[in-house]
């Protein structure tokens, strides 16, 4: 799981001038824009802007929980 998440900030640098959408991508990235101080410039984190990134955030979050419920239902029959 640690490694879906770091992905895309790991490997955004080798896509060249893509880097910064790809980077963009996780979650860790849509996190940190949504914590962002206002002081901070809009280029800073990430290239999507508030909602896209809490809507990336919820749905990482539900995609994530889905495969655990999933695995729990067909693990313990």
């Amino acid at each position: 799981m640690i490694g879906l998440l770091l992905l895309p900030s790991l490997f955004g640098p080798l896509f060249g001038n893509a880097e910064r959408w790809i980077a963009g991508l996780s979650p860790t990235a849509a996190l940190e824009k949504l914590t962002q101080t206002s002081d901070a410039a809009a280029d800073t984190v990430g290239s999507l802007g508030p909602w896209p990134s809490l809507l990336l955030v919820a749905a990482s979050t539900a995609d994530v929980s889905l495969a655990a419920l999933l695995l729990l239902g067909r693990r313990d029959v």
